[in-house]
């Protein structure tokens, strides 16, 4: 958990004002600490699951299943029009019909990704890559 004032990582609760905040040991002093909080606990990177691609989709579903769009739309339980964005690439399916048509077509498609949640530096403000704000505005 953060500190609610300064952002750093939060060891107490303390009363400032009246209100109860969580805080670092540095920022407890603008109050009268409450509670120390336990030490934060060692977490496993978070797993997303992404969409699947457009192209293997198609060709996975177009392969296996001799159903007509309406059929298989009523099997996924969403509307034919929808499945047809799916296929032409205008929208992509989230997780949960991605696992239907997984589950229809005896299939791999969602793939689990890992994601680490690195620090941010001060200063860190990343590559910036193609045109940006600076380059339409002029300066007085």
């Amino acid at each position: 958990m953060d500190c609610e004032m300064c952002g750093k990582p939060a060891t107490v609760v303390v009363e400032v004002e009246g209100a109860k905040l969580t805080v670092c040991a540095a920022c407890s002093r603008y109050g009268r600490v409450v509670r120390q909080l336990p030490p934060p606990k060692a977490t496993k990177p978070k797993v997303l699951q992404s969409a699947p691609a457009r192209r293997e989709e198609t060709e996975l579903v177009e392969q296996v299943r001799k159903v007509t769009h309406e059929e298989f739309a009523k099997v996924l339980q969403i509307r034919a029009s929808t499945y047809h964005h799916f296929e032409s690439g205008i929208m992509l399916p989230d997780t949960t019909i991605a696992r239907r048509i997984e589950h229809f077509i005896r299939a791999p498609l969602v793939v689990s990704v890992k994601v680490s949640k690195a620090p941010w530096k001060p200063g860190d403000t990343g590559k910036a890559e193609g045109l940006m704000l600076g380059n339409f505005v002029k300066k007085k």
